[in-house]
């Protein structure tokens, strides 16, 4: 058995050495540390200059969860930077990384979440999002939903809910969010075995609008639920409320059993976590053109007020909170009765003078009729 002694000075860089049973880290033939590949639940490359291993932390007590490699680059380039060629050797020995077939490639797709442009690689057990500078694998197990938001006519947001998050320095991404076009054509030549084409159904060339297409391969692909905007709550021909979340300008989707506010990041509100909603600045002499929705949250993580929503969109609102089956907050429930109030008042105001015109017409025939006596 060869004996390797270790290194106790405290360095933190040196010689990176990868084989299918071990990555070991030496600086002059010392050993600072050695893993087992088997260890490894996911590798990714995270910028031009970093690569990252996570580890299984789902076990009790304290434990490794992730290690990164600081690769730089140097002026002898070859055709890969360092932190390429590291990555590739890395992934060839992470269990989850290994290859399966590519199925197709669709390139220069835009995120909205992480933000950028990326090439989809579309492969039989896992989806890769890829730039030149980050590189990352979902495997569809761990893929939670599925959601297609309807943003405009020409586009909609596709976005993959994941139940192991995606890391990207010190972000963490619950979704990825991609922007995809509604109505333009595009063709993907798929390659499939015979066995894989029988199983999930898929056709070796498809064509269809960019956002149908991924649709029908995601579909195929993971047995999980797409969800689609518009089936509860539809207003002016949009399936959102365009409103604002502190700072941030976004797109409030109300869903069969959620909320999904769409900006920069995601926010996904299950109905399962509301404790009530409210909505404030808001009655029938309010000459305020937006009112604000609030949804306080169960336990102590406070609530979510959205402001800046269009006053002719309340109703709307109102009537999908109370189909939903939402608790409201007395706020609203008084807000509802004042206004209800003040449009039975309107109708009493309308009918008090249509009876004052009715008897104003009875007092002229009145007095005609007496002129017509003394003339008699």
């Amino acid at each position: 058995m060869q004996e390797k002694e270790y290194c106790v000075s405290g360095f933190n860089w040196g010689r990176i050495d990868i084989d299918k049973n071990s990555v070991q880290l030496t600086h002059d033939g010392y050993l600072i540390f050695k893993m087992n590949p088997k260890d490894f639940t996911k590798s990714s490359i995270s910028n031009k200059t970093e690569v990252s291993i996570e580890f299984d932390d789902s076990k009790d007590g304290d434990a490794l969860s992730e290690i990164k490699f600081f690769a730089p680059q140097t002026e002898q380039q070859n055709d890969k930077d360092n932190a390429t060629e590291l990555y590739d050797k890395i992934a060839e020995v992470t269990p989850t990384n290994a290859a399966s077939k590519e199925v197709c490639l669709f390139e220069n797709i835009g995120f909205l979440s992480p933000k950028g442009h990326y090439d989809v690689k579309i492969y039989e057990d896992s989806v890769r999002v890829q730039n030149k500078t980050y590189d990352f694998k979902i495997n569809y197990k761990d893929i939670a939903r599925y959601y297609k938001l309807r943003k405009d006519e020409d586009t909609s947001f596709f976005i993959l809910n994941l139940s192991n998050p995606l890391k990207k320095g010190k972000s963490v991404y619950e979704c990825l969010v991609m922007e995809l076009s509604s109505n333009e054509e595009v063709t993907a030549e798929l390659h499939l075995t015979k066995e894989f084409e029988d199983k999930t159904g898929l056709e070796e060339s498809m064509t269809d609008n960019e956002l149908d297409l991924f649709v029908e391969l995601f579909r195929s692909l993971c047995n999980v639920p797409i969800i689609s905007s518009g089936h509860k709550f539809k207003t002016n021909d949009s399936h959102f409320l365009k409103c604002n979340l502190s700072t941030n300008e976004g797109f409030l989707f109300p869903m069969s059993d959620s909320f999904i506010f769409v900006f920069k990041r995601i926010r996904i509100i299950m109905f399962k976590d509301i404790k009530s909603v409210d909505i404030l600045r808001m009655n029938a002499s309010n000459d305020n053109k937006t009112f604000d929705f609030v949804i306080n949250l169960k336990g102590r993580r406070g609530s979510l007020q959205f402001t800046g929503m269009n006053r002719n969109e309340y109703e709307n609102l109102v009537g999908y909170l109370k189909e939903s089956q939402l608790k409201l907050e007395e706020t609203l429930q008084n807000t509802e009765r004042r206004m209800e109030e003040d449009d039975d008042s309107g109708d009493n105001d309308e009918e008090y003078h249509a009876e004052e015109e009715e008897s104003g017409d009875d007092d002229i025939m009145s007095e005609s009729e007496e002129e017509e006596e003394e003339q008699q």
